[in-house]
């Protein structure tokens, strides 16, 4: 076990009080520096506001689209830092209003989703303006100033928040509006309205792409050591803004490849991981082996054979190689222990 020391005083400056354990001393006395700032509930920046009273098997729902008809998601459309549209409307003359509530709320953007139900904080970006029943949170921010402010210190909090959540919680999965608003936004965040319309500088973004080289993240802690030192908060909020899009560019991306991954697996490979049990196996499949993924699916083997499947030494080749290349985008060479190829 690796003991680390951090100041006692980052616990009182942390949100809800927790300290990633995870994170080396030096990146904890920084993050710990830049909480003791000035902080703001989210709830006092953004509306926060759950979706449409009913379920997908709502007559409103559908995955035809009318006119004035309502671009919809499910829960399970999105995940962390992305969002799906899977083709589903909701017509708003076919449901009552009440339950429906304001159109604004859906389409005023860039919006937060957040899931009702989950285990750990799911926040994704909307600039669409999806509707949703009311297992999705939808937190309107008001200003894009504003939503990189709850966007950051949600991409920056979630381990923790998430514990903390999950620590009041008991058993429950869901998150509840009274902790979502709770919140805390720094200061360092906000301190771009003070410059109005101006663009962000390139400074920040700029000397953390040379910093990050060789994956060191030594440099970036300086870099905004320095600049915190200076009070050049703006600079800082620039360097969170990038790594928030940054983060959110990543998360697109990883959810792209997996999924071309299992698209491929089951338009040419016959192999709809879904239909195998158990049917979660697959979605994270970067995390398993090769040799896992084909131990899953002779597992499955009479069942595919059911449905008129049956995989040829070609295919598994064909598997093999894609499962490979996909694992390969998805998790950083640094990152990887050494796979077996059969």
């Amino acid at each position: 076990m690796e003991l680390r020391s951090v100041p006692s005083s980052a616990f009182g400056v942390m949100p809800f009080h927790i300290i990633p354990v995870n994170s080396d001393a030096e990146a904890v006395g920084l993050t710990a520096k830049i909480a003791a700032g000035h902080v703001v509930p989210m709830g006092q920046l953004a509306e926060i506001t759950r979706g449409a009273e009913c379920g997908m098997n709502h007559a409103a729902i559908s995955r035809h689209k009318t006119h004035g008809g309502l671009p919809l998601i499910d829960h399970l459309d999105m995940n962390r830092h992305w969002v799906q549209h899977a083709g589903w409307y909701a017509d708003p003359s076919k449901i009552n209003q009440a339950a429906l509530k304001p159109t604004s709320i859906y389409q005023t953007t860039p919006k937060l989703l957040i899931r009702f139900l989950s285990a750990g904080i799911v926040a994704a970006k909307d600039d669409v303006g999806y509707a949703s029943t009311n297992l999705v949170y939808h937190v309107a921010c008001g200003t894009r100033r504003v939503f990189c402010a709850v966007f950051c210190a949600h991409a920056c909090s979630t381990s923790g928040i998430g514990q903390h959540f999950r620590t009041r919680r008991s058993s429950s999965l869901t998150f509840r509006k009274s902790h979502l608003v709770r919140l805390p936004i720094s200061s360092h965040c906000l301190h771009h309205a003070r410059r109005g319309s101006q663009a962000p500088r390139q400074e920040g973004p700029t000397d953390v792409q040379h910093g990050r080289s060789g994956q060191r993240s030594r440099p970036i802690l300086s870099f905004v050591d320095e600049h915190l030192k200076a009070s050049r908060t703006d600079v800082i909020h620039d360097l969170l803004a990038f790594l928030a899009e940054r983060m959110m560019a990543m998360n697109t991306e990883k959810h792209e490849t997996a999924k071309g991954f299992l698209t491929n697996l089951k338009d040419f490979r016959g192999v709809d991981a879904h239909s195998l049990k158990p049917k979660t196996r697959l979605d994270e499949f970067w995390k398993l082996d090769i040799g896992d993924v084909f131990a899953h699916i002779n597992a499955n083997r009479k069942a595919l054979a059911a449905q008129g499947t049956r995989l040829k030494e070609s295919d598994e080749e064909k598997i093999r190689a894609g499962f490979l290349k996909a694992k390969a985008k998805i998790v950083p060479s640094r990152l990887r222990s050494p796979s077996p190829t059969g």
